[in-house]
């Protein structure tokens, strides 16, 4: 464990040029745009704890910068160097043999292979940049329920230094920052009266990762709330055509630009569970019923949808924007938890809407230290190749975000007689 500590060096002073220090400057103005808009530096306190607090966020996440993962070195490099030794855009006409990211990513990779700054730095500014968003989205969600400036500035913070949100971007150089922020804040837009905007935002979440999906479902719940109507959905895939577009008009097969997720969905190769908090983490299936198992992991997450979204039909006259909420944050850890061919990452947005649900109601207090003990876990096997506890612990730690997560969403509900429901504080 000492020895693990012993890689996030904060003492010595790391300088990988110029333009990384300006761009780290540019990130913490962009930090405190996003505070302002959240009407968080309201006195010169909450405008001098900021300044401490992103000089802190950033500052970690500098000192790790460096830090090289097999992630990198076996695919992303490659790919940004693919695209530099084959004219950088211009090679969008062809597909990189490994390369199982869509367009939309591709484009950033494609643009940094034009700069004389290591891809390296700019594959993790990039996502650093959302992880800024992303505590926005998350200060941004709780505030649909909660005023409080001193309670959403916490949940901004926190965000921010959530041990798998430094690493996933900082040291893994993974972008699961990207869909996620995007995602959350299309859930905070929606609930906040803008659902061209909300649309815009899942449908790009959407087009950046296929894990958005864990997420989709909420807008279903989100229509039958009135919060967005059936005219709204045209968005996504106007969004989705706009965004593969360039990709199509550089010399991308269309079809297969179009039906990419469709085409890589069963591509799994790694066994049930990939190190990933699932249940099936808790089990030891024999090889020959591997597919049985999986054919009935997906059936039971598909089931589980259909019946959250079938209360919430049932229940629509009843239903309150903390059942929004937290249908959402039930989704976001109930479909990874049930389905097959799981990884490391994929509890990314449970993680994050975790930490939302216990601002608003303290019996979820424990279920973010849960959950970022069962991913860290994980993601020191990924990075480190070692394992804090045994994985099938990691899986009995997210049980109780399920399980609380379900509670909070049919505790949401108006009471029969239309009086509003018990306040989740």
């Amino acid at each position: 464990m000492r020895s693990l500590l012993l890689r996030f060096p904060v003492i010595r002073f790391e300088f990988y040029g110029i333009e990384i220090v300006l761009l780290f400057l540019a990130l913490a103005l962009f930090a405190l745009y996003l505070l302002r808009r959240l009407g968080l530096l309201d006195s010169r306190g909450a405008v001098f704890l900021s300044l401490l607090l992103l000089f802190a966020a950033l500052d970690i996440r500098y000192h790790i910068l460096c830090r090289l993962s097999f992630d990198y070195n076996t695919f992303l490099s490659q790919w940004v160097d693919h695209y530099r030794q084959n004219g950088g855009f211009a090679a969008f006409s062809t597909v990189y043999s490994n390369c199982n990211y869509h367009v939309l990513y591709l484009y950033f990779l494609a643009g940094m292979s034009y700069l004389p700054i290591h891809d390296l730095y700019l594959i993790k500014i990039l996502s650093i940049v959302f992880d800024f968003l992303l505590a926005y989205a998350a200060a941004y969600l709780l505030g649909c329920f909660h005023a409080q400036r001193r309670t959403r500035m916490c949940c901004f913070f926190l965000t921010l230094f959530l041990p798998s949100v430094i690493l996933n971007s900082s040291y893994w150089a993974q972008c699961d920052s990207i869909y996620v922020s995007l995602a959350i804040l299309g859930i905070a837009l929606a609930l906040d009266g803008h659902p061209v905007r909300s649309m815009i935002c899942i449908a790009l979440s959407f087009c950046f990762k296929l894990q958005a999906v864990f997420l989709m479902p909420v807008y279903a719940v989100l229509w039958m709330r009135g919060r967005l109507k059936l005219p709204h959905f045209l968005v996504f895939p106007a969004v989705y055509a706009a965004v593969i577009l360039p990709a199509v008009l550089m010399g991308r097969p269309p079809v297969d630009t179009v039906l990419f997720y469709f085409r890589n969905l069963m591509s799994a190769d790694d066994g049930l569970n990939a190190f990933s908090a699932s249940v099936f983490g808790l089990l030891s299936v024999p090889p020959e019923l591997e597919g049985l198992a999986a054919k009935i992991g997906i059936l039971t997450a598909f089931a589980l949808v259909c019946a959250v979204l079938l209360v919430c039909l049932v229940k629509r006259r009843r239903m309150t924007d903390r059942t929004v909420f937290f249908a959402a944050v039930l989704f976001a850890v109930m479909i990874p938890f049930c389905l097959p061919y799981m990884h490391d990452r994929y509890f990314y947005a449970a993680d994050v809407l975790l930490l939302v649900m216990a601002f608003l109601w303290k019996p979820a207090l424990p279920t973010p230290v849960f959950s970022q003990a069962s991913s860290c876990n994980v993601y020191f096997h990924a990075l480190w190749d070692r394992l804090l506890f045994p994985v099938f612990v990691g899986s009995l730690l997210q049980i109780p975000g399920l399980l609380l997560s379900a509670a909070g969403f049919f505790r949401s509900f108006r009471p029969a007689d239309g009086a509003m429901p018990e306040k989740n504080t």
